[in-house]
């Protein structure tokens, strides 16, 4: 026999729906589970991964819906393709390609695309051969990095994403998709030590229309403002750590305080 479900009786509800069929004869029952998935509107979202030259990376995607608290649908694969199935709507789609997910050797290349509309089938091809990082300096050429972040958020609906490792030419980014005509900002910071008992910060960036990875900015000493702080203790033997914060319109920075002896003084 054949057996027909009618989806459209459910509303705005959609899920799945079980029932049984019973089929009685000759003083035996015979009771048939079925089941049916009724789907939201979706489509299927193809990504097509085109790697680096003799390279085969872990890659680490997402597709976070484009709303306050919205829903993730993540995959991580080493494959040449990727499809997701996600319900219509507006999403970001990020993509960080990595040798190993448990470490920083090699850095990252990263693809961003905001704001992918999903109302049809589609495939979107993500080329890490198009990634760049960013050329940042200060004027200590002794100054090592020590961590380097590259952020991005989405003001409109505040979701955002962001990458933090050694140094910036370990962050390759990409564009995917065209420019956003507003409520899109990217920052940099960057952190380097000097000697024990130094150190130089930067923040830079604000609202853009494309994620990039180009920017450059040879810092020079007149752009920076010397602060110099003493730390102390009750008692001796101790150690302590100076704690900064960086905040401009639109933007925020990262800071890794460092242990020192107590007394001491960091600049």
């Amino acid at each position: 026999m054949d057996v027909t479900a009618d989806t459209r009786l459910g509303g705005e509800l959609f899920g799945g729906y079980s029932a049984y069929v019973t089929a009685k004869g000759d003083g035996r029952t015979v009771r048939t589970a079925l089941a049916v998935e009724r789907e939201e509107e979706a489509y299927d979202v193809t990504l097509k991964f085109v790697d680096r030259p003799g390279q085969h990376p872990v890659h680490l995607t997402t597709l976070s819906r484009d709303e306050r608290n919205g829903t993730q649908f993540a995959d991580m694969s080493t494959g040449d393709t990727v499809t997701f199935r996600v319900p219509k709507g507006p999403y970001i789609l990020d993509s960080l390609s990595v040798k190993d997910p448990n470490s920083t050797e090699g850095g990252v290349d990263w693809l961003v695309h905001p704001v992918l509309n999903v109302d049809r089938d589609q495939t979107v091809t993500l080329d890490l051969n198009r990634t760049r990082s960013a050329d940042i300096t200060v004027p200590d050429r002794e100054a090592k990095p020590l961590q380097a972040m590259v952020f991005y958020e989405h003001k409109g609906t505040q979701v955002a994403n962001y990458v933090v490792m050694p140094t910036f030419s370990d962050i390759r980014v990409a564009h995917v998709g065209p420019e956003m005509p507003s409520h899109l900002a990217q920052v940099w910071s960057g952190q380097w030590t000097t000697g024990k008992r130094a150190e130089y910060n930067t923040l830079d960036g604000g609202e853009v229309k494309r994620i990039t990875g180009r920017l450059v900015h040879h810092y020079r000493a007149r752009e920076f403002a010397t602060v110099k702080a003493g730390l102390g203790a009750s008692t001796p033997g101790k150690t302590g750590v100076l704690a900064l914060s960086a905040t401009l319109p639109l933007i925020n920075g990262i800071h890794t305080p460092l242990p020192q002896k107590l007394p001491t003084t960091r600049t």
